[in-house]
């Protein structure tokens, strides 16, 4: 198998966040198992891992300061993944908001990371 280059990781990466975005908890009941249920969570396993997350700081494409949040973010997806499955609770429940903010903030710091670094 072929290893995935540093700028891959990081669109995986970027991907995998960006699932928890509104425009999917806000679309079809098909989109959201697709992207949650199926994207997500294969996608968190691989590009939210802490081996993937210590290659992309250690290339200087996301900030040390998010490697925490991503590990915490990581995490909770799984154990939401695992206990809470039904539309309306990754819609509505607590847990899976406030997996979507933590991503959301992951992803605002990357965004100032890389106007700073000017990536």
């Amino acid at each position: 198998m072929d290893e995935v280059s540093v700028d891959k990781s990081l669109e995986y990466y970027l991907t995998a966040l960006s699932y928890l975005d509104e425009k999917y908890i806000n679309g079809s009941d098909e989109d959201l198992k697709y992207y949650i249920l199926e994207e997500l969570d294969a996608d968190n396993h691989t590009f939210l891992h802490y081996n993937t997350v210590d290659l992309l700081i250690k290339q200087s494409r996301i900030p040390k300061s998010i490697k925490q949040d991503t590990e915490i973010l990581r995490n909770l997806i799984i154990n939401l993944i695992e206990g809470k499955r039904k539309l309306h609770e990754i819609r509505f429940d607590f847990e899976w908001i406030k997996a979507r903010v933590l991503a959301k903030k992951i992803l605002t710091e990357i965004e100032i990371f890389r106007k700073v670094k000017n990536l």
